[in-house]
């Protein structure tokens, strides 16, 4: 129990990296049950604790979940099967990690601010084509 909230040098909790692993251990069949995390909960793991970017066990869970799913339709060239919001298992777990006062901010927006991810260049690119041509 005194190991329950202890952190790694990310600023991971035991329940954290076990639903990071969780999502990585997703395949075309859902998500396998998950011992760990059903032990660590059990123990009185917190799943309320966030990380240094806000997220708790459960937006790990989600982001990584989606993060691999997209990575798998990258390599794949079309989408996977089922996509990731019906992956079997996922909605149990995702009940299982969700915090006591529900996802955080961080959480819903799946570790993203609000200024990360597309940057469109928009005006930059035809001001440029104007003055120097087409690159």
């Amino acid at each position: 129990p005194s190991c329950l909230e202890t952190r790694d040098i990310g600023n991971s909790t035991p329940l954290m990296v076990a639903a990071v692993a969780a999502a990585g251990s997703s395949n075309i069949n859902g998500i396998p049950s998950q011992p760990v995390i059903d032990l660590l909960l059990d123990a009185g793991a917190q799943k309320g604790a966030v990380d240094p970017d806000g997220l708790t066990a459960y937006g790990q869970l989600k982001s990584m979940h989606d993060q691999y799913g997209q990575a798998m339709q990258a390599m794949m060239g079309r989408p996977v099967r089922g996509g990731s919001r019906t992956t079997p298992g996922l909605a149990e777990l995702e009940a299982k990690l969700m915090p006591p006062g529900g996802p955080t901010a961080a959480d819903r927006a799946g570790g993203e601010t609000a200024d990360a991810g597309y940057v469109d260049y928009g005006d930059e690119d035809a001001e440029y084509d104007r003055e120097y041509g087409d690159y």
